[in-house]
């Protein structure tokens, strides 16, 4: 039996922008030599976090779940194109080309819902920094910015576990808190 979790909540993509995701990271290592030893991060583990949980016991789940539910389902557009380094875990990262308030609004409203269960974390947005890893085991690129944006349509969010098996790191779904068509 599993007493905890490795949980986090995120934006999560469609399979559409997962492949214009791919094609981004295959374009950038064409594009980047520096790349060639880097490893790109799987298409089925691309995503948006919004808040990472860590460590999280079963019966907290349920409670996280509730107060999830709450929330408004949002529905926003975010435009991804500028690339970031993070130099410390040596991740080159894509993010957002224009400032997002929609998205600013989700992270503190994602944050204030779960608060209550878990008032160990931080439930500020003054240090977040909206990002899809691309790459890990990276060096800085040279170019800051995509030729073109990647438009994606949010329409929810969803708890994600993390886990880890022989293949390597996978995410799995837990809930999805969608707008559904």
């Amino acid at each position: 039996m599993i007493s905890a979790r490795r949980l986090f909540i995120a934006l999560w993509p469609e399979p559409e922008l997962r492949q214009q995701l791919q094609r981004c990271q295959q374009d950038l290592l064409r594009q980047e030599r520096s790349l060639s030893t880097a490893r790109r991060i799987p298409a089925q583990n691309l995503h948006l976090t919004l808040q990472f949980l860590g460590d999280v016991e079963a019966a907290r789940i349920a409670a996280l779940v509730s107060a999830l539910q709450t929330l408004p389902v949002p529905n926003f557009e975010l435009a991804l194109g500028r690339l970031g380094y993070f130099a410390g875990p040596r991740i080159l990262w894509l993010g957002l080309s224009r400032p997002a308030p929609a998205l600013q609004s989700l992270v503190a409203a994602v944050r204030a819902a779960g608060h209550e269960i878990f008032p160990e974390h931080k439930s500020d947005t003054e240090n977040f920094i909206a990002h899809i890893s691309l790459f890990k085991a990276a060096t800085a690129a040279n170019q800051s910015q995509l030729d073109a944006a990647i438009i994606w349509q949010v329409r929810g969010f969803a708890l994600i576990e993390s886990r880890n098996d022989d293949a390597g790191v996978r995410y799995q779904v837990l809930h999805d808190f969608s707008q559904k068509s």
